[in-house]
């Protein structure tokens, strides 16, 4: 059975992780914050597995 509603929230997460990467990436300070946008790209990567797991979808279906 899908949850599509901790779908939606899970990609919401994933989504927001990557943007506060991508915003820390290309700030002033990137290379103090070095390990918080790493931190957030780990994050941004779990939530999605999470948000892929809740749809049902798998590694494999990629594959076919």
């Amino acid at each position: 059975m899908r949850d599509l509603s901790k779908a939606i929230q899970m990609q919401g997460w994933s989504a927001q992780e990557y943007a506060d990467a991508r915003e820390r990436r290309d700030g002033p300070h990137r290379d103090i914050l070095r390990d918080y946008i790493l931190d957030n790209q780990k994050w941004g990567a779990w939530d999605s597995r999470l948000a892929r797991e809740a749809m049902g979808i798998t590694d494999d279906d990629g594959t076919r």
